[in-house]
């Protein structure tokens, strides 16, 4: 479980966060939406401990974590998570960054961890471009494979910002399969995603964030048909396809 509770994060007299409080069970895949400047990512990075909150309280499988570094979250209470943007090695390959992504200290602890990186290239489609440089691999390859990364080490909460932003539609029925694959082997998987109808259709649970605080949360059922929901992100006329406005660099 992740708990996120009564979060605010203000940067000197800008409060981007008020009271901002979610939760996120274990084999359930949680959805995160809002437009641009909703605070969405900075609720992650508060999170992930890559912010400290000005107050409120982070709690990973009911252990107060709020003032306990990024690192300390991903190694002892197994939080992991992707970025807007792919932080990747543009000079290794994709198989070498699922090894650099489960390598810890102890090399002998590494080893034995191989052959789980031999799993996941098959399960996630990447036997035939792992020996391929991240940096030339197509975006799709990419983006999947910075998943992969994320899941090594078997997290019990994994954060995806954006994960579905620039792939083709076959790469997001590959991505709908992993994620919800990931959450029925029990992690407890939040997904940030503008694009309504693939939050819509990939979620358990979603929360609905407007000016840094959380106005509505539900099915995605009961989160489509919130009036005010539909106000803010939809319009008055909403369709069944919608997109949320904003593009990858909300916050």
């Amino acid at each position: 479980m992740l708990e996120l509770r009564d979060i605010c994060m203000r940067f000197g007299a800008f409060e981007v966060l008020r009271d901002a409080s979610i939760k996120a069970p274990p084999a359930q895949i949680t959805g995160l939406i809002g437009p641009n400047g909703a605070g969405k990512t900075t609720l992650f990075n508060v999170a992930s401990g890559q912010l400290n909150p000005s107050s409120g309280q982070v709690i990973l499988n009911d252990v107060d974590v709020t003032k306990q570094p990024a690192h300390v979250r991903a190694r002892d209470h197994g939080l992991s998570r992707t970025f807007q943007v792919m932080r990747t090695l543009p000079g290794a390959t994709i198989r070498e960054h699922l090894l650099l992504a489960v390598m810890p200290l102890d090399y002998r602890w590494w080893r034995r961890k191989m052959p789980n990186v031999d799993h996941l290239i098959e399960q996630y489609g990447l036997q035939d471009s792992q020996d391929m440089l991240m940096s030339e691999a197509p975006y799709g390859v990419r983006r999947i494979a910075e998943i992969a990364m994320a899941v090594c080490c078997k997290p019990t909460t994994l954060l995806l910002d954006e994960p579905a932003a620039g792939l083709a539609d076959h790469d997001v029925e590959t991505l709908k399969t992993l994620l919800r694959t990931t959450a029925d082997q029990g992690a407890a998987v939040v997904v940030i995603e503008h694009n309504l109808r693939v939050a819509f259709g990939i979620t358990d649970y979603v929360y609905a964030m407007a000016e840094g605080t959380v106005i509505a949360a539900g099915t995605p059922d009961e989160v489509r048909s919130d009036a005010h929901v539909k106000e803010l992100y939809l319009g008055s006329a909403a369709t069944e396809e919608p997109v949320a406005q904003g593009s990858a660099t909300s916050a």
